[in-house]
């Protein structure tokens, strides 16, 4: 082997020491506490955040078109959203 020469170089691939991606079974799934979410989006997150948590916990046609509406506050003056 050239003093200085990759792995790469001489057609070689470098031993990888990461370990693989470990995917937890169901016993270690978390729960989501809805009630304690809720109260965290009232007190923390943007109108528009709010709007789709509660379209996603619910499903209201409400909280749907409320998402619309305060989309609103995000347009910019070229018709765009950012």
């Amino acid at each position: 082997m050239r003093s200085g020469s990759l792995p790469r170089e001489r057609g070689q691939l470098a031993v990888s020491y990461k370990t693989g991606i470990r995917v937890p079974d169901r016993a270690m799934s978390m729960s989501i506490d809805v009630p304690r979410a809720r109260t965290f989006m009232t007190t923390h997150a943007r109108v528009l955040d709010r709007h789709r948590f509660e379209a996603v916990t619910t499903g209201s046609a409400h909280a749907r078109r409320a998402i619309i509406d305060a989309l609103g506050a995000y347009r910019n003056p070229y018709g765009g959203y950012g």
